[in-house]
């Protein structure tokens, strides 16, 4: 069996791995970013709140999130 490979046989991950130090910048730099650029449970979570014992989305901005992820 012959797999497709279109331009390396490497996955995004281990091409990270093989930049030694860069590479640790895999989870700050790409995934923790990812959870709010696509929809997941845990970038949803991040930005509820509950007020007056009802959950809403939090209306301002979260800067300080952005700096962080």
């Amino acid at each position: 069996m012959r797999l497709n490979h279109t331009w390396n046989r490497l996955d995004f991950v281990a091409m990270a791995k093989k930049t030694g130090d860069l590479g640790k910048l895999i989870i700050p730099g790409y995934y923790m970013p990812l959870r709010h650029a696509h929809a997941t449970f845990a970038g949803l979570t991040e930005r509820l709140e509950i007020v007056d014992g009802h959950m809403s989305l939090k209306p301002e901005a979260q800067p300080d999130m952005a700096d962080v992820h």
